[in-house]
């Protein structure tokens, strides 16, 4: 540690260190839920993560927690001991907390239900039925806010950060994007598109950031995003299926309706993700400099 309570290492050092060690934190938190499943349900979690079912989301929750322990412990490490500062600091301010909640909320919903609306308008995407559980319902809130807490706060609470210290924050958020969507090229019928929309998607999530060092706006807009695009609209959450309330079949070429990857994988997410960047750099950029 520091005399002066500095960083022991440079800002891009510690993003590079720390991306090998998130894919540790992952394995463990994945093997330790493997151990567990394998012992009280009989099941490998390789079989267990390809048919993931209405049955065993209980089970899928607690991998999200293993994976979201592992992570935080990971995060937790990294700031206390190289980059000399609190958790909490990784953006969880007090500052403008309700505003950029609702704001990230609203976010999420305003896209998917756009692409959604679009292609159903256009005779792409045909409604076969509604299927509303409140308990489906319950646990998708769980996982979906598990999964967007481990992003954000690796993603945009330490690596974003890190790359701020070193570098302009228009190229931190650049390069921070990139490797965000570098980790989604393993998810099953990844496409091009996708992987462009999914870098425009992290560009969006951490546009407030990069002026704020806040992480409610990206930790809300994530959990919208993947909560209304999968248990409520009933898409692909990249590439991964989801039994959604809205039950559809979706048909046109792939580029339009981004095929077995979801609504990511569509062309038509590209202009309003585009739009939403441009619109929320003026929202952000103009609340900091009152």
């Amino acid at each position: 540690m520091t005399e002066n309570g500095q960083a022991l290492l440079p800002g891009w050092m510690r993003a590079i260190l720390f991306l090998p060690a998130f894919l540790i934190a992952y394995f463990i938190g994945t093997f330790f839920f493997a151990f567990v499943l394998s012992l009280f349900h009989g099941t490998q979690a390789g079989d267990f993560m390809k048919n993931i079912h209405e049955e065993n989301l209980s089970w899928f929750i607690l991998y999200n927690m293993f994976i979201f322990v592992s992570v935080l412990g990971c995060v937790w490490l990294f700031q206390y001991l190289v980059t000399q500062k609190p958790l909490k600091e990784t953006g969880f301010v007090k500052q403008f907390i309700g505003k950029h909640f609702g704001l990230g909320i609203l976010a999420g919903l305003a896209v998917n239900a756009a692409i959604f609306l679009v292609l159903w308008s256009a005779g792409y995407l045909v409604i076969k039925n509604i299927n509303f559980r409140f308990d489906l319902l319950f646990f998708s809130v769980i996982i979906t806010m598990l999964v967007s807490l481990i992003e954000e706060i690796s993603m945009r609470g330490y690596l974003l950060a890190s790359l701020m210290d070193s570098m302009n924050k228009y190229l931190a958020l650049a390069v921070s994007s990139i490797v965000f969507a570098i980790f989604h090229l393993f998810n099953p019928n990844m496409s091009m598109i996708g992987f462009t929309n999914i870098f425009l998607a992290g560009c969006l999530m951490g546009i407030g950031y990069i002026y704020n060092r806040s992480l409610w706006f990206p930790i809300a807009l994530h959990f919208s995003w993947n909560f209304f695009q999968g248990p409520l609209f009933g898409f692909e959450i990249s590439g991964l299926s989801y039994r959604g309330i809205l039950q559809h079949d979706v048909s046109g070429p792939d580029w339009l309706t981004g095929g077995a990857f979801g609504a990511e994988g569509s062309l038509l997410l590209t202009p309003f993700l585009f739009l939403l960047i441009l619109a929320l750099r003026k929202v952000f950029r103009g609340e900091i400099l009152k």
